[in-house]
């Protein structure tokens, strides 16, 4: 065979390879798909979540493929929070779906200087996009949507314990706040400073450092003895004796501990009215 002829049967042999690559890739192997199929809550706080974000990759064709790895690009509140790759090692078998999912945990104090505010928003709105690596493909997704956040234990002016009130002399009433925690887990104030007006008159302020763990989904009680003479002119001695009830405003600050021993403090106020009870 002459030297012209056998460089052009290479040729032909290359363009023969070439093309059926190129059939193989684009005909006989289909690109798997990835559709988001929602999140659950695998561990959450007051400071910290952990959502695991659930895939379902489909694979159409005869033959297994390996899912290599997740890259993904997360926002919170539009702002860019973390992005990074996860590797995998699932085998995908032929013709079949598989459910992925990607955990990232949230360190909320990572992402906003902390306010009453933030949390009385009630969700983060959530952008995640990025690629799940599968074979020799890198197959997109996006998916945004909002995530619950943890809330702020209410506090407010449960009752007035008056049965210790009395005209002569020294005397003492309790004051009972309300703490509700309506998170689905427990909750730890480390201290709780308050300011208590009834009838526009200020009665009582502390400091309060013993506090137990609020339950999930559960209220607390805290009692705050005063003893005090009640006699003074401005003191609301009818009502406390009628057993009825005032205006009051309660204010203060909340204090607690992140995972990794910062500080937070966070204003609070409550107004309404307020029994005295006598029995």
């Amino acid at each position: 065979m002459s030297r012209k002829n056998i460089l052009s049967v290479l040729i032909a042999a290359t363009m023969i390879l070439g093309g059926c690559a190129a059939i193989v890739d684009q005909q006989l192997i289909d690109k798997p798909t990835v559709r988001f199929e929602g999140f659950s809550l695998n561990s959450v706080s007051l400071f910290e979540a952990t959502p695991t974000f659930l895939f379902k990759v489909v694979n159409t064709n005869p033959m297994g493929l390996k899912i290599r790895n997740i890259s993904y690009n997360l926002k919170i509140n539009d702002k860019k929070f973390i992005k990074g790759v996860t590797d995998k090692d699932i085998r995908l078998k032929p013709v079949s779906s598989e459910q992925l999912g990607l955990s990232v945990t949230f360190n909320l104090s990572d992402l906003f200087i902390f306010s009453t505010e933030f949390f009385q928003t009630g969700k983060l709105a959530y952008d995640l996009s990025g690629n799940v690596g599968i074979g020799a493909f890198a197959v997109p997704y996006h998916t945004k949507g909002n995530l619950e956040i943890p809330k702020l234990p209410e506090i407010s002016l449960g009752y007035v314990d008056a049965c210790g009130f009395s005209l002569i002399g020294n005397s003492t009433i309790v004051f009972v706040l309300n703490l509700k925690n309506t998170n689905a887990f427990q909750v730890q104030i480390a201290e709780l400073g308050y300011r208590i007006k009834i009838a526009e008159k200020e009665f009582i302020s502390g400091l309060i450092r013993e506090i137990p763990p609020i339950d999930k989904n559960s209220s607390l009680s805290l009692k705050i003895p005063m003893r005090s003479d009640f006699s003074e002119p401005d003191c609301p001695v009818n009502t406390m004796l009628a057993g009825g009830s005032l205006p009051y405003y309660l204010s203060g600050n909340m204090k607690f501990y992140t995972l990794k021993r910062m500080e937070k403090n966070f204003p609070f106020q409550n107004a309404g009215e307020v029994a005295f009870r006598k029995k």
